[in-house]
């Protein structure tokens, strides 16, 4: 019923980061993670969003801490997107996606 967060780079200058296509999943999408000894663990997105960075820090990363159905298992990601801000070296939005896992 835990909820792993993972988040990471959807690029750099030079190339994509490993979030690069985050944002084109779509809810019943499958994501499959495979941990070091081989078990695979597959979870289906329930909900794929960019949001406001002002809005991810109000409510956004308290609803990435919990399951998109509570009681399930979760992995939700989160990377970023929009536009580069210069004076706050950073995006303005984020990708917010949430999965359960399938069993």
């Amino acid at each position: 019923g835990g909820v792993v967060l993972i988040d990471a780079h959807n690029g750099g200058v030079t190339r994509e980061g490993v979030f690069a296509k985050l944002g084109t999943l779509e809810k019943g999408d499958i994501i499959e993670v495979e941990r070091g000894d081989g078990k695979k663990f597959r979870y289906e997105v329930r909900e794929n969003q960019s949001m406001p960075l002002d809005e991810v820090n109000a409510t956004g990363m308290k609803m990435m801490m919990e399951s998109a159905e509570p009681g399930k298992e979760a992995l939700n990601l989160i990377t970023c997107d929009g536009k580069w801000v210069p004076r706050l070296q950073q995006f303005d939005r984020r990708i917010m996606l949430r999965a359960v896992i399938v069993e």
